[in-house]
């Protein structure tokens, strides 16, 4: 896969070029079916640079009953240190490789960053994304940092 191929098989909403391109390199270095997955089965957005604020079309978030596969969307912030965007571009299209949804009944399983880091390191990727102890935690504060997403109440 070309870049010029990867910038327009992978679905991104946002205005930063640098992070676009990024994600792209990252697309083009997994392993083909994760490859086709990604393309095929994830969207990406990104604020914090380029833009603060995005409006995209409720289509891109509803899931219809003929969607038989689950979509994934991914919200990456544009400040990631160019050091380590590959990586963390990797991490979190592995953790939807690995079915992670944290929204799940259950949630993850208590390793999901350790595995999902070292699932990263074996596609070849190095950084952050790429580092079990600090995905863990271990890098930055608490161990398990992201084990819940808070689900916030509708107002009616």
């Amino acid at each position: 896969m070309s870049l010029d191929e990867a910038t327009y098989e992978v679905r991104y909403y946002g205005d930063d070029d640098e992070i676009h391109r990024s994600i792209c390199l990252a697309v083009m270095r997994l392993p083909q079916a994760v490859r086709d997955f990604a393309c095929e089965r994830c969207v990406f957005l990104s604020v914090g640079r380029s833009c603060m604020g995005m409006c995209v079309p409720q289509m891109l978030c509803e899931i219809r009953p003929e969607d038989v596969q689950r979509r994934w969307i991914f919200l990456l912030d544009e400040r990631t240190s160019e050091d380590d965007v590959l990586s963390v571009v990797a991490h979190e299209i592995a953790h939807a490789w690995l079915g992670h949804d944290r929204c799940a009944p259950g949630g993850c399983p208590k390793d999901c960053e350790t595995e999902t880091a070292n699932l990263v390191a074996q596609w070849g990727f190095t950084g952050t994304g790429a580092d079990a102890e600090y995905c863990d935690g271990g890098g930055r504060g608490t161990p398990g940092h992201r084990k819940e997403l808070r689900k916030i109440p509708r107002s009616r």
